[in-house]
């Protein structure tokens, strides 16, 4: 009997050490705890072509990175981890993909894990397109990215307010065309209406991209379709917001 009170008590003693020791752990871990995480500004769409590699779009979204700060006033350099396993890299179309962070051994967030999102575009070789977009907030500009052969100087982008004449904003000044894609200046727009863009190029144009252009600067994607550019207006005709 005597044995068996001792070993009960052995036992108890054992569990109350491992319970000190965990309980320990925990207040350690409890004293790194993330009260808040950085933005990060500004995360370009991209654009890859149909059967290539993701390999320069990993490069630029993995190089991004945030600062937690912990209520101790300590600052921790994380990177994002994006999921690209949405992306059909054989299908034409517009793909999201999201990013967060992994947080540290020993390290808990009351304010919960930062989540983005980027918007990739597959594109056939030869065929820019304009079917997804990310916005330079500061600047007013909305980008389109695409992968294009074509001369970037002889392309023309042409924008159409729903129910009036299309409008050459290149040549206004609202819009521009580089290698990497298009820039298009919110001052071409005005909240609440709806309008189709196209960019004409040497061997054709891209798709329609109809949207209502949103109060708070967001773009409401509608279609994206193939189309014909309509009526020209003078060129002393702008669309001014």
């Amino acid at each position: 009997m005597k044995k068996r009170l001792k070993g009960l008590i052995s036992v108890f003693f054992f569990l109350l050490c491992i319970f000190a020791w965990k309980s320990g752990q925990e207040v350690r871990a409890a004293e790194n705890i993330i009260r808040d995480f950085s933005r990060i500004f500004y995360i370009p769409a991209g654009a890859v072509l149909k059967g290539g590699s993701l390999q320069k779009l990993q490069e630029i979204y993995d190089s991004m990175s945030c600062i937690a700060y912990t209520e101790d006033g300590e600052e921790l350099y994380l990177d994002a981890i994006w999921d690209y396993s949405g992306i059909d890299i054989q299908t034409v179309g517009a793909y999201k993909i999201t990013g967060t962070v992994r947080l540290p051994e020993g390290y808990t967030s009351n304010v919960g894990l930062p989540e983005w999102t980027a918007w990739i575009s597959v594109q056939n070789p030869g065929q820019p397109e304009i079917q997804v977009y990310s916005r330079m907030i500061s600047a007013g500009i909305y980008y389109f990215p695409w992968i294009t052969e074509q001369n970037p100087d002889i392309m023309e982008i042409w924008l159409q307010k729903e129910g009036e004449d299309w409008v050459n904003v290149s040549e206004e000044g609202y819009g521009f065309a580089d290698t990497d894609g298009m820039y298009l200046s919110c001052q071409s727009m005005i909240a609440e209406n709806i309008y189709t863009l196209t960019v004409v190029y040497n061997e054709g144009k891209t798709r329609n991209l109809k949207y209502r252009y949103q109060s708070d600067g967001r773009l409401e994607i509608l279609s994206y379709q193939p189309g014909t550019i309509g009526g020209t207006v003078s060129k002393d005709t702008v669309i001014r917001s």
